[in-house]
């Protein structure tokens, strides 16, 4: 059977290339072997017809594999030294079946009772050297009960090697290194109590990734479709390709292990045996399905050789190109959570010449990554309109193993380039300040580093820098996070050229040894704006003095960590951050900033980002929540779908709210939003907003349930966001306490009279309460 890449194809994958500056798309090697896939015939014309082809072979990357089996016959079609590695079956295998689906015409064929070994290879080629190497499965997955092996040379969790495997909702893959792990303290509870000793324990951990079927470009066909399944691993990462796409990633410390349990195909050996498959009590097998082919190397393919292996394996316009960030529906960044086994930490949002660039840390396993060193990388996605979002490559990706991680920082533009700042967290020292370059703000280039080394009395951590041009001086100034002489504080370092730093003293120094964590400093209107975490500080002059606000210091209020900001547009600002219901890595939100009149901040809900909606299920206006003296209750049962947007209005007479007690609204789950005209504050869970404005005569409350958050908005100035638990619906509750005595009443000081004898009206009156569900269009 013969397999071409039709033109549209060939023209995706060279375009794609080539924007992403990768070398020449058919690398010079050559396949030799006598039965190959590999002679197939690219065309040179992207005008020519499908059907028309010249003799040119695609040049795939199988010569240089240290092992390659087709399925026809047992033997392995690379032969090392003239040594072949024969495949042995057990139990209900099929070899040789025939099929059009196949690369060469053939497949295995596993009923869920059989299984192939390899052994550990003719030369024990099969145990992988160094810190590179590469697997392709090509297969047809068929119905998953419970879990199954695909390929494995498994050997336990502490000894793996290599694994590949699925479950009923992803395929996931598992590889072994030296040095990948965590650490823990344990006692020895054998000794005495008064010589109990403790001792630190090193436990490997494999690496691990995963796809997810419901993230697939066809997730309702995956047991349908075959599939290209590559995992590639290099001196810093591993990644893991699925029908052409990266969709997830873990990354390495040491050198590929190595143990001496068979390679096998459709079934895997937890123990850490002999060299044949008969160990009945480690053995587990149980893969349905087909295989068409598979090949290991000991070396690391590149993205062009996955591609082309991939596309001319699938034999039609199937490559998906998306990047693992992207699921490719066009969702809004609102509220967002990446693909897969993802989430966002650190945002650092810049805007330049009418493009918005919401960079974050990529976060895989809450900060576990790597050790516990977090390996975030930055990433990001663009938008022109806040409304259609691109998602763009790694800006700042690990490349070397001893990167720990790449931290928060912050991207400056400065004549015609783009610096991103940021700190590397490496494997052997704390974070090192270091810079990548860029001419259009989407590839960026690592420099040498680091960019200063802090003298005598500074931590050794230096992290979270941010650049901005002092307009008083047109000087570059950086503030930095980090501790001096034993307390917290912001370096300040200042230059002409972004490359030699002068250092000035430390500024925004705390009591104690807390660090001011991920400065952010902007201008607007009359004012600048020093951020560090939530709070905030203003000042009339670039440099400070940094006065505190009289009321609401934070900036994102509630489960939003981290908050940084940049202009959209002429007049406008936004403010991103993550949301921490996980740990580290959550969400993103975007707020947008608004100046008051005395120079303090408030936030809204973005207008372009607002969840859209269907018709509203409840819809009440200009109506009075009824009340009495006996119930100032009212329920609205299963009023609240799983996601909704709340709008609620309610007026009061201005001269008498201060004499009002609470107005509460319950969204179920012990939810609560309370209204406490007295403190001019809205309390929502144990925090209250300060500083809200009844002086108007009337309240808005606005808010939007996604998932498990709660994003409220307070008169259109405050923003607070919650956790409110997943459930498919929910009671609303509105509870008035407020209340005025209506009429005059004489008090007879002898005899204290009953609650009945007075009436009582609501000071609230509920103008607007609308639920509305959010659309799934």
């Amino acid at each position: 059977m013969k397999r071409f890449l039709t033109a549209s194809v060939t023209a995706t994958i060279t375009a794609f290339l080539t924007s992403v500056c990768v070398v020449n798309l058919y690398p010079e090697m050559v396949f030799s072997a006598e039965k190959t896939p590999s002679e197939t015939p690219i065309m040179n014309n992207e005008n020519m017809n499908e059907e028309e082809y010249d003799d040119t072979p695609i040049q795939l990357p199988y010569p240089d594999a240290v092992a390659l089996w087709d399925f026809e016959t047992l033997e392995d079609q690379r032969a090392q030294d003239g040594n072949v590695s024969r495949l042995q079956a057990f139990g209900d295998v099929e070899i040789g079946v025939p099929s059009e689906s196949s690369m060469n015409g053939y497949v295995a064929r596993f009923s869920g009772k059989g299984w192939l070994s390899a052994g550990q290879g003719a030369g024990d080629e099969l145990n992988l050297h160094g810190s590179n190497m590469t697997i392709f499965v090509r297969l047809r997955l068929g119905t998953i009960s419970g879990s199954y092996p695909i390929l494995s040379k498994h050997g336990g969790h502490a000894n793996m090697a290599y694994n590949i495997f699925a479950f009923p909702d992803y395929i996931g893959t598992e590889i072994g290194t030296t040095g990948n792990g965590y650490t823990r303290k344990i006692t020895d509870e054998s000794a005495s109590s008064s010589t109990q000793a403790t001792r630190t324990v090193f436990t490997r951990r494999p690496l691990s990734g995963r796809a997810l079927f419901s993230e697939m470009e066809y997730p309702e066909t995956v047991l349908e479709r075959w599939h290209e399944v590559v995992v590639r691993v290099n001196e810093a990462k591993m990644e893991l390709f699925v029908d052409g796409r990266c969709v997830d990633e873990d990354f390495v410390v040491g050198e590929l292990a190595q143990n001496s349990v068979p390679l096998l195909f459709g079934a895997q050996d937890t123990g850490n045996g002999g060299p044949d498959a008969a160990h009945p009590e480690t053995l587990q097998n149980g893969f349905i399905g087909e295989m068409d082919t598979v090949a290991i190397w000991n070396r690391c393919l590149t993205d062009e050789e996955i591609m082309l292996m991939t596309a001319y394996a699938s034999g039609q316009d199937s490559v998906d190109m998306r990047e693992r960030t992207d699921r490719g529906n066009g969702e809004s960044m609102q509220y967002w959570i990446p693909p897969n086994s993802y989430f966002v930490g650190d945002c650092m949002p810049f805007y330049q010449d009418g493009v918005f660039h919401c960079l974050y840390l990529l976060d895989k396993g809450h900060h576990s990554a790597k050790n516990g060193k977090g390996a975030h990388q930055w990433i990001q996605a663009t938008s022109t309109d806040l409304v259609n979002w691109m998602h763009q490559p790694f800006v700042v990706p690990i490349t070397e193993q001893n990167e720990g991680s790449i931290c928060t920082g912050s991207v400056f533009y400065h004549k015609g380039k783009y610096y991103a700042f940021y700190a590397n967290r490496s494997m052997d020292r704390g974070g090192i300040l270091e810079s990548s370059v860029s001419d259009d703000g989407i590839y960026f280039t690592k420099q040498p580093g680091p960019l200063v080394e802090m003298p005598e009395g500074y931590s050794g951590s230096l992290r979270d820098p941010v650049v901005f041009v002092n307009p008083d001086d047109g000087l570059c100034h950086m503030y930095a996070t980090t501790s001096y002489r034993g307390r917290g504080c912001l370096a300040h370092l200042v230059s002409a050229d972004l490359k030699t730093w002068d250092l000035r003293n430390p500024i925004y120094l705390r009591a104690n040894d807390s660090e001011p964590e991920c400065p952010d400093w902007f201008k607007m209107g009359d004012y600048y704006y020093l951020v560090t975490q939530h709070e905030y500080r203003y000042s009339r002059s670039p440099l400070g003095p940094w006065l505190k606000p009289a009321a609401n210091s934070s900036l994102m209020a509630g489960m939003v960590n981290v908050p940084k900001t940049a202009p959209y547009g002429e007049n406008r600002r936004i403010t991103v951050g993550w949301t921490r219901q996980f740990g580290f890595g959550g969400a993103v939100v975007f707020h947008e900033v608004i100046q008051l009149p005395d120079g303090q901040l408030g936030t809204r809900f973005v207008p372009e980002m607002m969840p859209k909606t269907d018709a509203p299920t409840l819809n009440i206006l200009n109506g009075e929540t009824p009340r009495d003296t006996k119930n100032a209750r009212r329920v609205w049962e299963n009023a609240l779908p799983r996601e909704f947007r709340l709008e609620l209005e309610v007026t009061f007479d201005p001269e008498t709210v201060q004499e009002l007690l609470d107005y509460t609204i319950e969204l179920g789950n012990g939810k609560k939003i309370t209204l406490i005209p007295a403190c001019n504050a809205v309390q929502i869970d144990n925090e209250m907003i300060p500083d809200v404005d009844f002086s108007t005569g009337s309240l808005t409350i606005d808010l939007f349930v996604k998932r498990d958050l709660c994003d409220v908005c307070v008169q259109n100035t405050r923003c607070f966001t919650a956790i409110l638990p997943e459930e498919e619906t929910r009671t609303l509750t509105i509870t008035d306490n407020s209340e005025i005595l209506v009429g005059e009443y004489t008090l007879n000081a002898e005899k204290r009279p009953s609650r009945d004898s007075f009436q009582f009206r609501s000071g609230f009156t509920l103008k607007k309460l609308t639920v509305s569900p959010l659309s799934n269009r």
